[in-house]
């Protein structure tokens, strides 16, 4: 039996699947900190009989060797994944914070970032107790009553952290989505 026949016998993954596949993705424990910042990691995706994310699983690097799916669609379905892509990235920031100058992929974006991360640490830094105890709680009501520009200052580069974040984020979640829909696209073509 030929291996795309194989798969149509599995169920393929729903639109709310893939989402969950991907959330799985970039949330899973701290692989982000191995990878590569400058030029991605390798990754694919593949179907599976398992009833989680509707069939989808992943393999990254050293893995895809011993994928026992044929060479042309372990190809096919390979993408590159940057460490931002993961919810905690920032968390490993330092693990890359002198990679970020030589990026050639969201070059700009990452520069940006990274500005952001350290103008904004170093405000916390600098900040008094009660002001980081008012970010700490955010609360509108109490921002409204607080007149500190450093505390309105720090949740404004914060905001701009999050969009940048979410901007990358989005980047690497389309490059997901479309090796899914290749995947679907094979199986269903497949005659």
């Amino acid at each position: 039996m030929n291996y795309i026949e194989n798969l149509k016998q599995y169920s393929l993954p729903n639109k709310n699947q893939i989402e969950d596949f991907i959330e799985f993705l970039f949330n899973h424990h701290s692989w982000y900190k191995h990878l590569n910042l400058i030029k991605g990691n390798l990754f694919v995706i593949y179907i599976e009989d398992n009833i989680q994310y509707g069939n989808l699983n992943y393999v990254w690097e050293n893995e895809i060797e011993n994928l026992k799916i044929p060479k042309y669609y372990k190809s096919k379905w390979s993408f590159n994944l940057f460490p931002y892509c993961h919810y905690e990235f920032e968390e490993a920031f330092s693990l890359h914070k002198e990679h970020i100058n030589d990026c050639t992929t969201n070059k700009k974006d990452l520069i940006k970032w990274a500005k952001l991360i350290t103008e904004r640490d170093y405000l916390w830094n600098n900040l008094s107790k009660e002001e980081r105890n008012i970010i700490v709680k955010y609360d509108d009501n109490d921002l409204k009553n607080h007149k500190s520009n450093q505390v309105h200052h720090y949740l404004k580069i914060e905001d701009e952290i999050y969009k940048i974040q979410e901007i990358l984020r989005d980047k690497e979640k389309e490059k997901v989505r479309k090796v899914i829909d290749r995947i679907i696209q094979d199986i269903n073509n497949y005659e």
